[in-house]
C-alpha cells in the first residue's frame, strides 16, 4: 500500500474535438470523475459532450489528476480517488450580443 502512495502521480491529457476550443473568448466547465477500488470500478460518469452543451461541435477535453485529487484520496489511501475533467468551449453567439447590447445602454 505505503508504494502505490509514493507512486502516485497527477497527469494531464488533453482532446479537441471539432476544431478544438478557441484561444479567445472562451468559457470552462469543471466536473470530478470519482472512482472506487483504486481507480477500477467508476462511481460516476462524465459526459464531455454534454458539459459542452447540445450542439457544440468545437471544444477542447482535458482530463488530469490534479495535486488535490491526490490528496483527497490520501484518507483512504486512494480507494476512493477522484479525476477532473474540464471542458473549455467558446462562449455562444446570444451571450456576447446580451453583453454588448446592455454595457451600449450605461452612457449618458
Amino acid at each position: 500500500m505505503l508504494i502505490s502512495i509514493l507512486l502516485t502521480s497527477y497527469f494531464t491529457n488533453r482532446m479537441d474535438v471539432g476544431k478544438g476550443a478557441p484561444k479567445k473568448n472562451y468559457t470552462t466547465v469543471h466536473k470530478k470523475r470519482w472512482y472506487l477500488l483504486w481507480g477500477i470500478s467508476p462511481l460516476n460518469t462524465v459526459d464531455a459532450k454534454k458539459m459542452a452543451g447540445g450542439g457544440v461541435t468545437d471544444y477542447s477535453v482535458k482530463t488530469q489528476v490534479k495535486v488535490t485529487d491526490i490528496l483527497c484520496g490520501l484518507p483512504t489511501l486512494y480507494f476512493l480517488r477522484s479525476q477532473t475533467v474540464t471542458v473549455r468551449k467558446s462562449i455562444s453567439l446570444r451571450k456576447k450580443v446580451k453583453k454588448q447590447t446592455s454595457n451600449q445602454g450605461t452612457g449618458s
